[in-house]
């Protein structure tokens, strides 16, 4: 359960332990595979629990019949993300209550010698408070409630509030009932933190010039304004012209390093990505990297908080428009 760890999140930065490496290296350098936590464990099966998607020229296709490592594998960047491998594919259309133990799908590899899972989110992932209970609720310490937070701070709902004249009592109302709202209500085909679980796995890999693990994670722009727009049309309506054009935020990946308690990664910041599907929905056309650190165990809590801190004071710029 990650309703523990989840202030290690910083707005799409996490810190993980793991020794340097002497050269560039990837989750596809070792054999790559695809888990489940279905009862006996196992291999995912391929069209089901995991769709893999293949760039051919500017568009990338839903193609099962191609291997994971072919579409992780190559010189990748966010800005040139290549294919990628959707986890837990249902998620979009899981009802509440069988969202709090789904299945886990877990892309397996080894980068460096160590031991690496990218995986997908339940409800129990989310909603495990900090005293190991279970909570949908708005104001309770777990994974929910910081990343809703971190959403927020990131887009200044708050500050916008403050400014049109809102008392700190109406805007806790409102953020509550906001919260309420991505819990509950549908938002393409899923209900928010459902929306959020099933990750697009572009590559994972380690660039040991800047000694940094970066996960893509491939995604579509716009699916959160609707939510946003209508919800301040009724509750705020004259702060509608305040919002940003445009609100973005990756899904979320569960990430853990040679059996370490997983820790979730995500991001608000994003790049084009020159690419969509060759379908009508035109996914996958943004971008988004959580960072992942990888210093000498040691040096890690010394480390650790320096980089939190610096993130925390920084606010990436919005991506230009696909």
């Amino acid at each position: 359960m990650v309703g523990r760890f989840y202030s290690w999140c910083a707005l799409g930065a996490l810190i993980i332990a793991a020794s340097a490496h002497a050269a560039e290296v990837s989750i596809t350098d070792n054999t790559v595979s695809v888990t489940t936590s279905a009862a006996g464990g196992g291999t995912a099966t391929v069209g089901s629990d995991y769709f893999l998607y293949k760039q051919v020229g500017n568009t990338l296709n839903h193609d099962d019949t191609v291997t994971v490592a072919s579409v992780l594998s190559g010189a990748k960047t966010q800005s040139a993300p290549g294919g990628n491998i959707r986890l837990f594919t249902n998620s979009n259309t899981t009802d509440l209550a069988t969202f709090q133990n789904s299945d886990h799908i877990a892309l397996a590899g080894t980068i460096g010698g160590h031991g690496i899972s990218v995986s997908s989110l339940n409800g129990t992932d989310w909603f495990t408070t900090n005293t190991n209970t279970y909570s949908t609720a708005y104001g309770q310490s777990n994974l929910a409630n910081q990343w809703f937070h971190d959403f927020i701070t990131f887009y200044n709902f708050d500050a916008a509030l403050n400014s049109a004249g809102y008392t700190a009592p109406q805007i806790a109302a409102l953020d509550a009932n906001l919260f309420t709202t991505f819990v509950n209500n549908p938002i393409a085909n899923g209900a928010g933190f459902q929306h959020l679980s099933g990750p697009s796995i572009s590559y994972v890999h380690e660039d040991t010039d800047t000694n940094l693990l970066s996960v893509g994670l491939a995604d579509t722009d716009g699916y959160l304004f609707p939510l946003i727009h209508d919800y301040f049309q009724t509750t705020a309506p004259n702060l509608l012209p305040f919002l940003p054009a445009d609100v973005y935020a990756s899904k979320v990946a569960l990430v853990s390093i040679d059996g370490r308690p997983a820790t979730p990664a995500y991001s608000f910041s994003s790049v084009p990505s020159g690419l969509a599907t060759d379908d009508d929905t035109h996914s996958y056309d943004l971008e988004f990297q959580p960072l992942v650190a990888v210093p000498e165990p040691a040096t890690l809590s010394l480390l650790g908080l320096a980089a939190i801190g610096s993130l925390a004071r920084r606010r990436p710029s919005r991506p230009t428009a696909a």
